[in-house]
């Protein structure tokens, strides 16, 4: 798939209603990009989802450009219903101009608060890297 024009692929519609609800109010840096987002089950999760996110951030170099925005994504989901039954969150950067998918996951999202503190130099290095 060829990226459109500003470095962005295409955007896909989101299937699941609050994911697609969620991902409509979130309150992005003008330059980042919702592409496209999941909602998965696990059979050791009963009632709990995993969420994903995949966005563009033009002229990113790094997971750690998308860590700022990963967390305020983290911590606007948590006053949520679908953040009350979130067990992990993935954010990825699909940037055309990343070479390769930039990927954060919080494995134990429902254990974290996502709220701040004790910093959010510490929440961003919360992180775990899965994709370069």
């Amino acid at each position: 798939m060829a990226p459109a024009v500003g470095g962005c692929y295409p955007s896909s519609p989101i299937s699941d209603p609050d994911l697609a609800a969620f991902a409509a109010g979130l309150q992005l840096p003008a330059s980042v990009q919702v592409i496209t987002g999941r909602v998965s089950t696990q059979s050791n999760q009963p009632g709990k989802v995993g969420v994903a996110l995949d966005l563009c951030l033009p002229g990113s170099a790094d997971a750690d450009s998308l860590r700022p925005i990963a967390t305020s994504i983290a911590a606007a989901l948590k006053s949520t219903d679908l953040g009350a039954r979130t067990f992990a969150l993935y954010v990825a950067d699909m940037s055309a101009d990343y070479k390769n998918e930039a990927k954060l996951k919080d494995g134990d999202y429902a254990l974290h608060l996502w709220n701040g503190k004790p910093s959010p130099a510490a929440e961003n290095a919360r992180w775990e890297v899965v994709g370069r």
